[in-house]
């Protein structure tokens, strides 16, 4: 190969690299930065919708974190399960029984194809205050957060009314397993240096673990009914609010809490993931999540177009920048451990994206999965369908025959 096209595929195996350490230094910004400001009982008139399902691992914890909070007496948190014969039920009648004036409960939910939604949508009505907090039952929180949330939503209005939408970045802490140690070093990375660059287009990477509004402001774009059917509906909800005014991200992380963790788990939480992705964002999920990561420089390496050093290299940035975005996000240090395993963790995250190239299905609990369509819209269901029957119908799909 001459110089030209040696250089060339340098470059190619590199600027992924480069671009998430840019992104990582803006997270890092935000990291840092903090909203002054005072917070009246008004702005913290909130009603916190926790949909839950199944027994999340340190869900007693988590539930207490809310009951802490130093709020006025409106502060609700409505707990929302989808039948009695839940896991979680037991727990949310103990929360409901021994803080009667903070928790509520809401048992149902609403013909939608997504479960959340269908939850959320169900106990609406329920909901007493004029600012929404939906929080998923395997976050914690802190009496930083909430502030962090209420001062964001006021400053993003300070200077007249507009449609707003707060989020978070995203933190995994705590778990057992090497999935969970997979999930605590990718997670962060995933989310936040990737949230950042996204910004430069306008492009908020809303998760669904916080997501804070006025309720006025989700109704008039429809209500949480109008995501229903899609599995990425905190992905659209982000891009509906773009549209219509303005997304918001707190510098305050939220904090997800994981529980025991195969690598099995965290191979199909991330093929899920993919799959999602693929059908909202296509072009960029086919061109840049490979290069981001370590799968395309990995091939190049194997195939001989990159030396050796050069894909050294990579994997050091790719430890620091997992390492980084724990580290800034939970202030404290990453596990030796969780480092050490980041070069395997990448190249199970290669599978499962070259999983999603080939699939328009997604592996839901043990006893599903979910077709999706366009903008992550769910077009089936199907009871424990073959990991074979599921790319013979993908492939199907994709020759047109489907």
């Amino acid at each position: 190969m001459d110089r030209w096209g040696a250089s060339f595929w340098w470059v190619v195996a590199s600027a992924g690299a480069v671009v998430t350490l840019i992104g990582t230094l803006f997270a890092w910004l935000r990291s840092r930065r903090r909203l002054q400001g005072v917070v009246s009982d008004a702005d913290l008139s909130i009603t916190v919708m926790k949909p839950m399902s199944g027994k999340d691992s340190r869900l007693v914890e988590n539930l207490e974190s809310f009951a802490r909070l130093e709020a006025p007496d409106s502060f609700e948190v409505l707990l929302c399960l989808g039948s009695e014969v839940d896991a979680a039920f037991p727990i949310a009648c103990d929360f409901v029984q021994r803080y009667p004036r903070r928790f509520r409960l809401s048992v149902g939910a609403a013909p939608l194809s997504n479960a959340k939604v269908a939850q959320l949508v169900h106990a609406w009505p329920l909901a007493k205050n004029p600012f929404i907090w939906v929080s998923e039952s395997n976050v914690e929180t802190s009496q930083a957060f909430l502030l962090e949330l209420a001062r964001t939503w006021k400053d993003a209005n300070a200077r007249g009314r507009v449609k707003t939408l707060v989020h978070a970045p995203l933190v995994g802490v705590g778990g057992e397993g090497l999935g969970a140690a997979f999930e605590r070093m990718h997670l962060s990375s995933l989310q936040n240096p990737n949230h950042e660059l996204g910004l430069i287009r306008n492009m908020h990477a809303v998760v669904g673990k916080t997501e804070f509004f006025h309720r006025d402001d989700i109704l008039s774009l429809g209500g949480l009914q109008a995501f229903g059917d899609y599995l990425g509906e905190d992905y659209l909800m982000g891009a509906a609010f773009a549209k219509a005014g303005v997304v918001r991200c707190t510098s305050v992380p939220t904090r997800n809490v994981l529980g025991p963790m195969t690598v099995r788990a965290w191979f199909d939480r991330h093929a899920r993931w993919a799959v999602m992705r693929k059908t909202l964002v296509g072009s960029t999920f086919y061109l840049l999540e490979p290069q981001i990561h370590l799968g395309w420089p990995t091939v190049l390496f194997l195939v001989g177009l990159i030396p050796g050093w050069l894909i050294a290299l990579l994997v050091l940035v790719r430890v620091f920048v997992d390492g980084a975005n724990y580290a800034m996000q939970t202030r404290e240090p990453p596990r030796v451990g969780d480092l050490l395993l980041v070069p395997l963790k990448e190249l199970v995250l290669f599978v499962a994206w070259v999983n999603a190239v080939f699939s328009f299905h997604v592996k839901w609990r043990a006893d599903r999965a979910i077709e999706l369509g366009a903008n992550s819209l769910v077009l089936s269901t199907h009871a424990n369908p073959s990991m074979i029957g599921r790319q013979y119908a993908s492939l199907r799909r994709a020759l047109g025959r489907g």
